[in-house]
């Protein structure tokens, strides 16, 4: 290779490349050129290039050869992306290898017969089946999701996990049956963090929801992008960082420019984090497109009934009864009691009866609103907040416990009933995080 580019590099063999592979030194001119001759691009394509712009390859002869893309030396900053700049070249060397007949080792590598070739061929087709298997995996976790506590469904997510990855290693898969499998493993970490989320495992939430993002960023599937960044703005949210939270709904927004996911991250995320700024026009402006999305929804993406709908129905719907309590979450903690009241009329009813899976969210929320409203009755407050957290489902912890948080920093902890109420709470948590209940 090297000599029909009119090149001899010194010490052509397997170590060399080896080395280069590995980063261990830098390719030479030399090699450079052979490198470029063989993939037929130009040294800037591959990542070549010289300290200062102005210079030229022959202005370095006999000088010290600069390092590549992305693997800094003494005297260049490491740029933000270096990880993904040392893997490319990694790659880069590690197929020059390859087509050269060496392993990444330096050894020398078999050569593959046509038979077995064909073989691996027919295991591509075997791993075409193993994404069918992964997929109908991940639809018996989401249809059995409510049916078991949040520790065994978060169990079963990590075991989904865990099968994708077996998949990818074990089969050749075509380029297509990886992205199934891929999407099945984004959504499976997407349920995981949500539920750590919800066990109190606020960090170990956030790196699951990182690694979901990231495979939607991969695939370049703005679903599973706007899914994920709709949970990670719930998280920061939670944790009492809006600012982070109306981050991550404005990025997940641009990945959702129409339907149920837009009217999820305008409502359910950057409406909340703007009221917690007491940012009451740009609450009103992000409701209003919603409220505009939503009269415009198609049957099948207003999703299943209240309480069959989990969290991964938000990749493709948005539940009527729930938009209209998260746009009464949004306007109590404004503190706008009768528009609480306004907007979450519709569901009433339900919650009165009792027939509504979301009543104790409901009550949270009517506490916040009253807690936050200008003349707070710090009895009523208490009583609501008791009662949401009486009647909270297992996969509510998070969402209730974020809301009791909100009545017990704006209210007077001294008053007796708040501060029964902070001492009820306490117990609820303890309770609810037993390591019985946490995987």
């Amino acid at each position: 290779m090297a000599k029909e580019a009119g090149f001899t590099p010194p010490a052509a063999g397997p170590e060399m490349i080896s080395k280069h592979e590995r980063g261990v030194n830098f390719p030479g001119t030399s090699y450079q050129a052979a490198y470029c001759h063989f993939f037929q691009a130009s040294e800037p394509e591959l990542g070549f290039r010289y300290p200062y712009p102005h210079e030229h390859k022959d202005d370095h002869a006999g000088s010290v050869t600069p390092p590549l893309a992305g693997i800094p030396s003494q005297h260049q900053p490491t740029p933000q992306t270096e990880g993904v700049e040392t893997a490319n070249r990694r790659d880069l060397l590690s197929l020059t290898a390859a087509a050269i007949g060496l392993t990444a080792t330096g050894t020398a590598a078999a050569m593959i017969a046509p038979a077995d070739r064909l073989a691996i061929l027919e295991r591509a087709t075997a791993g075409s089946g193993a994404a069918s298997a992964a997929e109908g995996a991940l639809q018996a976790v989401v249809a059995d999701y409510l049916h078991h506590p949040p520790a065994e469904t978060l169990r079963r997510a990590i075991a989904l996990q865990q099968l994708t990855d077996a998949i990818t290693a074990q089969y050749p898969l075509r380029p297509a049956d990886q992205a199934r499998v891929w999407r099945v493993s984004g959504v499976a970490t997407g349920i995981r963090g949500w539920l750590e989320n919800n066990a109190g495992h606020t960090t170990d939430a956030r790196l699951s929801l990182r690694e979901a993002h990231r495979r939607g960023e991969l695939l370049e599937d703005n679903q599973l992008i706007a899914w994920t960044r709709f949970m990670q703005a719930t998280i920061e949210d939670y944790a009492g960082n809006p600012a982070g939270a109306e981050q991550y709904a404005l990025d997940g927004l641009r990945h959702a420019p129409s339907g149920p996911q837009r009217a999820i991250l305008l409502v359910g995320s950057l409406a909340g984090a703007r009221a917690a700024h007491g940012d009451i026009r740009g609450v009103d402006a992000a409701v209003s497109e919603a409220e505009s999305i939503v009269s415009r929804l198609t049957p099948d993406e207003r999703g299943p009934r209240e309480d069959h709908r989990t969290v991964v129905d938000s990749l493709t719907s948005i539940g009527l009864p729930i938009f209209s309590l998260d746009v009464g979450r949004v306007y109590s903690r404004l503190g706008e009691i009768g528009r609480f009241m306004e907007v979450t009329a519709d569901v009433r009813p339900a919650i009165e009866q009792g027939s509504s899976s979301r009543t104790s969210v409901f009550r949270a929320d009517e506490a916040v609103a009253v807690a936050r409203s200008k003349s707070p009755d710090l009895d009523r407050v208490a009583a609501l907040a008791r009662e949401s957290l009486r009647l909270a489902g297992p996969f509510q912890t998070a969402h209730i416990a974020s809301r009791v948080n909100v009545v017990l920093a704006v209210t007077d902890r001294d008053y007796p009933a708040i501060r029964s109420l902070a001492d009820e709470a306490h117990t609820w948590r303890i309770s609810r995080n037993r390591p019985i209940d946490l995987v």
